[in-house]
């Protein structure tokens, strides 16, 4: 049997702590073995052999700062060794940021919840703090409430309003004429559909291309459940999110309501948990779900990708229906959502009293590949919700495998922050 799995705790920026059990048998244990990785970015192995030791325990050192390592043992007897224990893991100590400089802005980033935002923030603060030496912080609230942030100075950058679906309350924050519009914080639009299915569904059945085609028994039953009673389950978004109100009118205007049930999946975590065990296990599902994400990313690489089912185009007027307060029931169009660009939004202050703050914010644009590389760290996670160390953990790794950031700054910059995350 192999020793249960480590207990691995935090000593520093650079070692780790590692404590095991005796596994359980009568063969006398002649010595222990151990290996570790980088959690989110090595695929690889470090295997510490031959070491001659009994003792069940090990301080491992010259770890990458602010990062999660996973380790795993294994007891060595006479006859050879054993099999490796499950992974046990922690995180090493983020490096220390360094002194702000004095009388420098505090810089406060809006934070609407989205990952790709979150992971966007994460990014630029950390520039601005190991590269500017800027003090930053964030301020969580729904999507719009981080616009309206800006306009009531709780904060003062927003590093992806998207529009046309939020440009409303973007023009309400901006009465005050302090705000400033930036170019687009990331080259790729942002989608959501309600209508996807696995490629893998799609390939088994070339018939089901639309929405509309959801109304043919053969469809229903190619995601019907045992209490769906023989209708389509769409597993939507949750109940404290617009989209559910929204998925609901659509299923509506498009009048599938006969032949469609809509599932709420609880929260976050379980709508990415059912989206992606379906992935793995080949099922069929059809759900809701959004690009740029995470999981999006992931079922793209390594799951086949996923297609969206034909829908009616987008149009104001069937959208301002769709926002409005009309209840579901009652709706009688329907359209896709739109598809959005996210652009940089700042209060005046910070090019005034953060110039080169600025610049920067001026020159950031991810690339699509940026993005995927960035989304597809968060991912190795492997779950929806993470802590801000694991953000930061994510935006770190990418700032240490891309060189795509180091064009919106100076070598100079560049060099600090690389030195900064070195600890």
């Amino acid at each position: 049997m192999p020793p249960d799995t480590p207990t691995v705790t935090e000593r520093g920026t650079d070692t780790v702590m590692v404590t095991w059990n005796a596994p359980s048998g009568s063969q006398p244990v002649a010595d222990y073995d151990y290996r570790y990785r980088p959690y989110i970015h090595s695929a690889y192995w470090r295997e510490v052999t031959d070491t001659e030791q009994t003792t069940r325990q090990v301080e491992i050192d010259g770890l990458m700062p602010g990062s999660t390592y996973e380790v795993q043992v294994r007891a060595v007897n006479p006859g050879g060794p054993g099999e490796w224990s499950s992974s046990g893991r922690a995180q090493t100590l983020p490096p220390p940021t360094p002194t702000p400089r004095p009388g420098g802005q505090l810089l406060i980033f809006s934070d609407p919840g989205d990952e790709a935002t979150k992971l966007q923030n994460a990014v630029a603060r950390a520039i601005l703090e190991y590269g500017y030496r800027y003090q930053t912080r964030t301020v969580r609230g729904a999507e719009m409430e981080s616009i309206r942030n800006l306009g009531n100075r709780a904060t003062n950058i927003h590093m992806a309003v998207e529009l046309p679906t939020y440009a409303s309350v973007l023009e309400e924050a901006e009465r005050g004429g302090s705000l400033m519009r930036l170019n687009q914080s990331i080259e790729d639009l942002s989608s959501q559909s309600a209508f996807l299915i696995p490629q893998y569904t799609k390939t088994a059945n070339p018939g089901l291309n639309s929405v509309e085609d959801l109304k043919r028994p053969e469809s229903q039953r190619i995601f019907a459940t045992a209490n769906s009673d023989g209708r389509a389950v769409l597993v939507t978004c949750i109940s404290a999110w617009e989209c559910q109100r929204i998925n609901e009118k659509q299923v509506f205007g498009y009048e599938l309501e006969q032949w469609v049930q809509l599932e709420d999946p609880g929260s976050p975590e379980a709508l990415y948990n059912r989206i992606r065990s379906a992935f793995e296990n080949q099922e069929d599902i059809l759900f809701y779900y959004w690009w740029p994400s995470a999981l999006a990313t992931e079922l793209r690489q390594q799951f086949g990708g996923y297609y969206q089912l034909v829908e009616p185009a987008w149009r104001q007027n069937c959208w301002d229906t769709l926002t409005s307060n009309i209840t579901a029931p009652n709706i009688n169009q329907a359209c896709a959502y739109p598809d959005t660009s996210s652009i940089k939004v700042v209060r005046n202050e910070v090019q005034q009293e953060a110039a080169d703050a600025f610049e920067f914010l001026k020159e950031w644009k991810l690339s699509r590949q940026g993005l995927s590389e960035l989304l597809a760290t968060k991912a190795r996670f492997r779950f929806f919700l993470l802590s801000e160390d694991q953000y930061r953990e994510a935006a770190f790794a990418w700032l240490r495998s891309s060189n795509e950031w180091k064009s919106w700054v100076t070598p100079a910059i560049a060099a600090d922050v690389l030195d900064g995350l070195r600890g």
